[in-house]
């Protein structure tokens, strides 16, 4: 009994004296939880908005995410529908919008070029050299040396293998 109340009392004195790693503090998982599921959600509206992330850079976009998942939380089951408001909400950001001119033209074109959750037809009134500009970051990764132009009516309609635009 000797022993055993005096390997009790050795671990009693370690225990006090060594402190956990920090990882192992819930503050510190709770933190890494936030960082990876902001992650989560960086990676869904980078792969729904291409044209947007490229245009934002990744300080921007995460600052976007983040501000719109606080506006537009994800359900339950999953990020299937993650992203399907964000031209929504670009386009009430004024503050976005005035230093990024066009992005809310941009989001919209991501999301009837892009995003899963397009309607088969979606009508949109955009900037006339939206769709020039946005093939030409496709292709170089730059926009295209024309303003943007007067608001010109987009008719996108969508088949099971690809997507068209009339004008």
């Amino acid at each position: 009994m000797e022993l055993h109340d005096t390997l009790r009392a050795v671990a009693a004195s370690v225990r006090s004296r060594v402190e956990p790693p920090r990882w192992l503090h819930p503050a510190a998982g709770m933190d890494v939880y936030r960082r990876n599921r902001l992650a989560s959600r960086i990676e869904v509206i980078t792969d729904r908005y291409p044209i947007v992330a490229l245009l934002l850079g990744p300080r921007n976009l995460r600052t976007l995410v983040a501000r719109y998942d606080q506006a537009h939380p994800c359900g339950r089951g999953g990020l299937g529908e993650y992203g399907d408001a964000l031209p929504t909400f670009v386009a009430s950001d004024h503050a976005l919008c005035g230093a990024f001119v066009g992005i809310d033209a941009f989001t919209w074109a991501d999301f009837a070029l892009r995003h899963p959750a397009r309607p088969h037809r979606l009508e949109l009134t955009l900037p006339r050299h939206t769709l020039v500009h946005y093939k030409e970051l496709v292709r170089s990764r730059a926009l295209a040396d024309l303003p943007l132009g007067e608001p010109h009516r987009f008719v996108f309609e969508r088949d099971d293998h690809d997507t068209r635009r009339q004008s």
